[in-house]
């Protein structure tokens, strides 16, 4: 009877452990603040919260630079397990920007590199890199 009961017991630790949601992957989700750098000479802070609700990820962005705060406008967030991409809009000094930053989790930092296009004409203005570390 005794090992009927031990085995049922790491029968259901078994499954329990397949069935938590790490197992299937590294959670992303989770608010962010860290450092980005441009090509350019540019730099900044940058923060993010990251979600998934109804399997649908959704991410704000709060970035600065020289002490200004610029806000923007998300257009679509994609993780596959570790990796990210956002895309959002800005507007700067009267100029409006897309910006794409792809990126992948390792541990709690989520780093990677960003490119900013002008809206106006599609060209590349600014490249550089990004690091955030999640928060607790």
């Amino acid at each position: 009877m005794k090992k009927s009961i031990g085995v049922a017991v790491l029968s259901l630790l078994f499954l329990a452990g397949c069935a938590t949601p790490g197992a299937t992957g590294p959670k992303v989700a989770g608010d962010y603040a860290g450092k980005w750098s441009g090509s350019d000479g540019m730099a900044g802070d940058v923060r993010m919260n990251l979600a998934q609700a109804g399997g649908a990820w959704n991410a704000k962005v709060v970035i600065s630079a020289q002490g200004d705060t610029i806000p923007t406008s998300m257009d679509s967030v994609t993780v596959d397990q570790t990796k990210v991409e956002l895309v959002y809009h800005f507007e700067a000094e009267g100029t409006n920007s897309k910006v794409t930053m792809t990126g992948q989790l390792q541990g709690a930092v989520l780093a990677g590199d960003y490119q900013v296009t002008s809206t106006k004409n599609q060209k590349v203005t600014a490249t550089g890199t990004w690091s955030m570390t999640r928060g607790e």
